[in-house]
């Protein structure tokens, strides 16, 4: 059986693998490039759905830890899966490409300091 310690390490390695597909997604695109590729745009919101899930399975006490806006990265989740038809593509672009790195950076000292 499988220790909640090892589940909140699993998904916290889903999430910067899902925001290093992301870079490599968008990493050299312009942004007209993205709203026009909806390939991309699918990809990047899959990736998205994948962050917010696992983020919903971490314990809140180790997350509470870390300063992030965690709650924003849930509403996301939850937007993109049930509200995907009033969703605006240029703010998934902002969060691809201004707010990505930062959470990467975020679970990646999380991953080096609790495991």
């Amino acid at each position: 059986m499988i220790s909640q310690r090892d589940r909140n390490r699993q998904r916290l390695l889903h999430i910067s693998e899902a925001c290093e597909k992301i870079t490599q997604y968008v990493g050299g695109m312009e942004n007209s490039v993205f709203l026009s590729d909806t390939k991309v745009q699918d990809a990047v919101l899959y990736q998205l759905i994948i962050i917010g899930e696992a983020v919903v399975h971490i314990d809140n006490d180790l997350l509470a830890k870390y300063t992030y806006p965690w709650f924003k990265i849930r509403a996301l989740r939850n937007y993109a899966a049930h509200e995907y038809f009033n969703l605006k593509m240029w703010t998934i672009w902002e969060v691809a490409n201004k707010h990505i790195t930062e959470l990467r950076t975020t679970v990646n000292t999380i991953l080096e300091n609790e495991f």
